[in-house]
């Protein structure tokens, strides 16, 4: 998503097509990420709960990795489609 993303430039703008496939891969992206940080945070609450504090903290190490991640899918893919819409709509 990254590198199709810094391929274009700033005024290109996306075809239906590319929206559609970047919206995609986006969804798909963004989807794996979620999923992974649901199953992260629930094992985090289950190691609080027993009192394993070792566990909790590389836990919560790789769950803010996760989230760096989500964050940075979606400002990338935003940023994209927002400038992608811009240029569509001032057609208007």
């Amino acid at each position: 998503m990254e590198k199709v993303s810094a391929s274009l430039s700033d005024t290109e703008e996306l075809t239906v097509e590319e929206r559609n496939l970047l919206s995609v891969a986006y969804k798909d992206v963004i989807g794996a990420r979620r999923a992974s940080w649901r199953i992260i945070s629930s094992i985090e609450q289950k190691e609080e709960s027993r009192g394993n504090q070792d566990h909790v903290a590389v836990i919560k190490d790789f769950r803010s990795k996760i989230e760096k991640e989500l964050w940075l899918s979606s400002r990338i893919t935003d940023r994209r489609l927002r400038r992608s819409f811009q240029t569509s709509a001032a057609g208007f």
